[in-house]
């Protein structure tokens, strides 16, 4: 998995991601999950998020883009 190009903000304890976050979002393609740890929906998107973590990357044409999961009390953080 390229780091730099799977990133999280799910609580204070990634919160030296979030500059990151704000650069990959102005300056390039990006796959944004925002989600709520306390939703039924989210929690069944979780497993399709980690396949995507894990395959995309390796794919070519994803080259350039980022993914990025960020927890809906978050989005302040990031400006979204």
């Amino acid at each position: 998995m390229d780091l730099n190009r799977i990133l999280h903000l799910t609580g204070p304890q990634e919160h030296s991601n979030i500059d990151m976050i704000k650069n990959h979002i102005n300056n390039k393609s990006c796959l944004v999950f925002i989600v709520a740890p306390w939703c039924g929906f989210c929690k069944r998107l979780q497993p399709t998020i980690d396949t995507l973590e894990r395959e995309l990357p390796r794919e070519p044409e994803f080259n350039n883009m980022s993914i990025i999961k960020i927890h809906d009390d978050q989005l302040d953080n990031v400006g979204l």
